[in-house]
């Protein structure tokens, strides 16, 4: 049996127990009406709609009874949901009221006269005794200490930020409707460009630390090309830049493999390969090497080197490849001739740890450098939020911005980076 803290209202528990004796049903209904009390907290509007996935609730409650708790509450006129409600205008899914991405994301928060402030006097402390939901809780809670940061004094103001950041939506729309190559995108992938317009629109602000620190939030997963279209909402102004570290994960893989193989300073392709990441360079000048584009040596970098367990060696002497494989083929083979220790040492480190945690860790140091030293740094500027490994901020703030990251890497990393800042209203 343990403690638990929740947001229920004293007035919502004689409800609750007319309905649910049992005490595996009636627990989760604490725990959801908590954690949407949880996160409306940090929302600047009280009793906010609050977006959870159904997979999410799943996670939390257990998949066979998240859907009838949420139905019981919704009956009992504890929980509101909004629900998903979709037309198609000019060929292009639009929508109405609310929108989310799929049919089992929806929004809820609870009815205004159960809201419960945290400053209340209200809050209770529940005890919870199913064993079997105690081990779900303590799965699901797992990932909360990785969030602990978004909910502390020292750095709430990197998620109220994001609820600074508008988007103008009729222009955004129709820059999907009359670009075919994003209109087949947004068709054919669960309409998730409009889904991230509209809850920016309508407030549906998503922001989580994920298990490998990276926060992942609705402006992360905002296409690209569509972050012309926002604005600060404390003024109106379109005037964002973003600044971004160059090389960002190769330059994180060759100090990782530095620091665990110091014996690696003492080969010429290693510092190669390492100050080619030092000054941004290295997916240029591997551009020129394997006379590929930018982009397409980026993209092989990742799937060759960083999220495989073997590099792909294997295709070095595998037959009847596809075009996918040769392509790759091709880049491993160039790449284990022109930078064989970063190679070894990549496949030893591997076969210790495993290409998953390896990853992680790569992006665990980017994460720790962005979102604990750089974002929480940044409560006294105008508006800015990140996207991975780079900040988006105010035209004025970006020098400060440039500072603080060059700053906190060398005193994280003990090694210079290099930085690039772009307008988000240019070369789109």
């Amino acid at each position: 049996m343990v403690e638990y803290k929740t947001f229920t209202h004293k007035d919502v528990l004689p409800i609750i127990k007319g309905k649910f004796q049992d005490a595996k049903y009636f627990e989760r209904c604490l725990v959801l009406i908590d954690q949407i009390g949880c996160i409306q907290h940090y929302k600047p509007k009280d009793n906010a709609w609050v977006q959870i996935s159904m997979r999410k609730l799943q996670k939390l409650l257990g998949s066979e009874y998240a859907k009838i708790i949420v139905d019981a509450l919704k009956e009992l006129g504890i929980l509101e949901v909004l629900e998903n409600e979709i037309e198609v205008e000019d060929g292009l899914f639009v929508k109405r009221e609310s929108y989310s991405t799929g049919n089992y994301s929806k929004s809820y928060k609870l009815n205004d006269k159960y809201y419960v402030h945290p400053s209340t006097n209200n809050l209770k402390v529940r005890k919870i005794t199913n064993n079997r939901f105690l081990t779900t809780l303590r799965n699901y809670y797992l990932q909360k200490k990785y969030n602990q940061l978004l909910y502390s004094e020292e750095g709430s103001h990197i998620y109220s930020n994001l609820f600074n950041v508008g988007i103008d939506v009729e222009a955004a729309i129709d820059f999907i409707i009359t670009n075919p190559e994003m209109k087949n995108l947004h068709n054919k992938k669960s309409h998730h460009l409009l889904a991230a317009i509209y809850k920016i629109e309508n407030e549906q602000i998503y922001s989580s630390r994920s298990k490998n620190g990276r926060l992942v939030s609705t402006f992360t997963n905002l296409k690209s090309e569509l972050r012309q279209f926002l604005f600060d909402k404390t003024d109106g102004e379109f005037d964002f830049v973003e600044v971004d570290i160059c090389n960002a994960q190769p330059l994180l893989v060759a100090i990782d493999l530095e620091e665990k193989f110091p014996e690696v300073l003492k080969q010429q392709d290693f510092l190669k390969f390492r100050d080619s990441c030092r000054q941004g360079l290295i997916y240029d000048n591997l551009s020129k090497l394997f006379d590929k584009s930018r982009e397409d040596i980026k993209q092989r970098f990742m799937d060759t080197l960083l999220f495989t367990k073997d590099n792909k060696e294997y295709l070095l002497t595998k037959e009847n490849l596809s075009q996918l494989e040769a392509e790759q083929q091709r880049f491993t083979k160039k790449f284990k001739d022109n930078f064989p220790t970063v190679w070894n040492k990549l496949l030893e480190i591997k076969s210790e740890i495993g290409k998953r945690k390896f990853a992680i860790n790569i992006q665990r140091l980017e994460s720790t450098l962005m979102i604990d030293h750089v974002l929480v740094a940044l409560k006294d500027i105008g508006t800015n939020f990140s996207i991975h490994d780079s900040i988006v901020c105010r035209t004025a703030d970006a020098l400060r911005v440039q500072n603080l990251i060059t700053e906190k890497f060398m005193e994280l990393y003990n090694s210079p980076v290099t930085l690039k800042v772009k307008n988000l209203y240019e070369n789109v």
